[in-house]
């Protein structure tokens, strides 16, 4: 999906707010924090969904392999600047940003889990039950949040090093310029 910012019409963001929320949302820190949160629920999520469809660890471990899903970190960045657009007039946006990315990662790993699975039954009702416990942020249990905090280290470290400040800038002027490509 392709969105172009000018045509955007999200209540209470004008272009001048928008350079503002770029500046404080994609800065070298907060990119890097941003994919390593997204990519921990992402993969994190997905290997709950195989988990739970297959109920055996090794086979589990073998789907996942299979299935062979990765975060485009363009992709994550993409769908979190929807996210902002979308969420950021809000008055609470500040405290729930990062449900907000957690909801948008949960949902791209479902997403992909179930357009990539072709023994899944039952996709819908599967797709349904999921979504709502994701909105109802109930999904993304004590359990993950351990694991999260486990990995989010080592996944940090090697955004910190792949993301450098041209990157940056080269971002912050393609967000700018409006033209942005989500899943």
């Amino acid at each position: 999906m392709i969105i172009r910012v000018d045509h955007i019409d999200i209540e209470g963001n004008t272009l001048m707010n928008l350079e503002k929320t770029i500046k404080q949302y994609f800065t070298r820190e907060s990119v890097v924090d941003i994919l390593t949160q997204y990519e921990l629920y992402y993969q994190i999520s997905l290997g709950n969904y195989i988990y739970e469809t297959i109920q055996d660890i090794d086979e589990t471990n073998n789907k996942i392999a299979e299935l062979n899903l990765f975060v485009d970190p363009n992709i994550a960045l993409a769908n979190t600047f929807e996210e902002i657009l979308r969420y950021s007039h809000l008055h609470d946006f500040e405290e729930k940003f990062y449900y907000y990315v957690r909801k948008r990662a949960l949902m791209h790993a479902l997403k992909d889990f179930v357009n990539n699975d072709k023994e899944l039954l039952g996709k819908d009702t599967y797709i349904e039950q999921k979504s709502q416990m994701i909105t109802n942020d109930t999904f993304f249990t004590d359990n993950m949040k351990i694991q999260l905090e486990e990995e989010y280290p080592i996944v940090n470290e090697s955004y910190d090093m792949l993301i450098t400040d041209e990157i940056i800038s080269q971002l912050q002027s393609n967000l700018s310029d409006g033209l942005i490509t989500t899943y």
